[in-house]
């Protein structure tokens, strides 16, 4: 049960609905093929750089035998993410032309 102006109840729902819209524009083309997927993308460097920050440490605290076993979880995230948006770039690129030329 909605009271007051019906101009300011209207302009409310109106500016609530344009919010949501933009968010979820931004979530599609976050995770669209055609830009590779950048979600993903960034979701693969976070994993890598947090892991090799983990593993970091526990190197330099003694809990963890030896040197150096988050430098390829990190190598891993970034340029396994990379790579793998790469690849989906071309898939769509690929896709895209196919269909251009009517295969």
């Amino acid at each position: 049960h909605v009271t007051g102006n019906v101009g300011v109840v209207q302009s409310s729902v109106a500016k609530h609905y344009q919010q949501q819209l933009l968010a979820q524009s931004a979530r599609v083309l976050g995770s669209l093929q055609v830009l590779g997927d950048p979600a993903n993308l960034l979701d693969d460097i976070n994993s890598g750089v947090t892991t090799f920050l983990r593993k970091t440490k526990q190197e330099m605290t003694g809990e963890r035998v030896g040197v150096g076993a988050g430098v390829g979880d990190l190598a891993g995230g970034v340029f396994g993410g990379a790579l793998g948006s790469i690849s989906k770039i071309s898939g769509s690129l690929k896709d895209t032309v196919g269909s251009v030329a009517g295969r």
